[in-house]
């Protein structure tokens, strides 16, 4: 029988073992072999994720068991981390600006939409200027996603409680209220989309 030495850091087996679920041998071997090549590298990578958060060290768990070596399974973390700080970062302006009065941006589509915060009810309006018309969405919570979304151009209409339009209410799952939310995403008008009379 022969046996396989590895000359890995310490620290970076101390990582693999901390893992909530174990790696296939495969996916171990695999990984101590590349750590035996790299071993700068692959403990710069143990001090990084053993220095994160849970969230960062269970995605980078995660991308060495879908089979991804250790220094692709780690941009892979990195490039997550820096998009989660992104929209972590743009959620709280958006929403101190909301409490303060309405915090303005463009959609890629070119419409303006302003976030405001109404402290009777605790919820958020989002209200959108499509060349004239006004429509106002109206959601329980600011979240990550919801905020996100609509600032890339997409409403999720399970956020949405309610549409606003021409002093009628909507549900978002109504056929009009889903075409008013289509209208939003293409900045149009919503009378060109909507099936019934408003």
């Amino acid at each position: 029988m022969n046996t396989v030495r590895f000359n890995v850091p310490s620290k970076f087996v101390a990582l693999l073992k901390s893992f909530e679920k174990e790696l296939q041998a495969s996916s171990v071997i695999e990984a101590l072999e590349w750590a035996t090549k790299r071993p700068e590298e692959a403990e710069k990578i143990a001090e990084h994720i053993s220095k994160s958060g849970h969230l960062t060290r269970k995605r980078f768990e995660i991308n060495m068991r879908i089979g991804l070596d250790p220094e692709h399974a780690f941009e892979l973390t990195v490039q997550r981390q820096a998009e989660i700080s992104k929209q972590r970062s743009f959620l709280g302006k958006v929403i101190a600006g909301a409490r303060k009065g309405g915090f303005k941006f463009t959609m890629p589509n070119g419409a303006a939409c302003v976030v405001k915060y109404d402290p009777n009810s605790e919820h958020y309006r989002f209200i959108f200027n499509l060349n004239g018309a006004e429509i106002t969405v109206i959601a329980k919570r600011a979240t990550c996603h919801l905020i996100y979304s609509i600032a890339e151009g997409h409403v999720p209409s399970y956020y949405v409680r309610a549409i606003l339009y021409k002093g009628k209410t909507y549900s978002a799952t109504s056929k009009q209220g889903e075409a008013i939310l289509k209208a939003i995403e293409e900045n149009i008008s919503p009378e060109i989309l909507m099936v019934a009379d408003l």
